[in-house]
């Protein structure tokens, strides 16, 4: 089966780097670039565009690409949706950013500092091992500032009151989007948002049990 995979919040193909399915084709989808009016529903209705839905597929997304997956649903129905370190309704956000709605968080929090701010992030993505370290600088460094403001905008406006059908799989340790453990199928005891990297072999070997 093709499994499409969108990674976090204009992370590249380098987020499944170490995903390994022994019984389906991974397709990493490039993020494209946003429109001036696009929101998150008609991004996603262009990230479907890319999908052949004319024979069996899944969907898998991490972090904000989860987001955007559970629209691509909507659209396209895949014989699984899987949500990794990311949430299926709006009102799973730290309340923090929801109230933050009506905030430019980006210019009070600019991008570029976060990239700067190793340790912080380290802390928030819950990454110790310096091969994670190494690889999630790269990939924050190749980040475009542009689309980072306009993800973080349509995040906080986001409305998705009723979860699609998903599985989840996140770590219970997530600082950057914490979900009620309960609400996870896959629970990973431990591990912070970057579990696509450090329990890269726990889940695929899931995802190719699921699939």
């Amino acid at each position: 089966m093709d499994i499409y995979a969108l990674g976090g919040l204009g992370a590249d193909k380098r987020t499944f780097t170490y995903i390994d399915l022994k019984k389906h084709n991974l397709i990493c989808l490039d993020w494209l670039d946003p429109g001036p009016e696009d929101t998150l529903v008609s991004y996603a209705a262009r990230i479907a565009d890319q999908i052949d839905h004319s024979k069996k597929f899944g969907l898998i997304g991490v972090s904000f690409g989860g987001m955007i997956m559970s629209e691509v649903s909507k659209i396209i129905e895949p014989n699984h949706l899987i949500l990794i370190s990311s949430i299926a309704t709006h009102n799973e956000l730290r309340w923090v950013f929801r109230k933050a709605g009506a905030i430019n968080l980006d210019r009070i929090i600019p991008f570029k500092s976060m990239v700067g701010s190793g340790k912080l992030v380290h802390y928030l993505f819950g990454v110790k091992l310096e091969r994670d370290k190494k690889l999630l600088k790269e990939i924050m460094e190749d980040m475009s500032p542009e689309f980072i403001s306009w993800a973080v905008k349509v995040i906080l406006r986001w409305k998705n009151p009723i979860g699609q059908k998903c599985i989840r799989i996140h770590g219970t340790k997530d600082r950057v989007l914490p979900v009620n453990k309960n609400l996870l199928d896959y629970p990973i005891e431990g591990t912070g948002h970057f579990a696509i990297v450090n329990d890269a072999e726990y889940i695929s070997e899931v995802l190719d049990t699921l699939c």
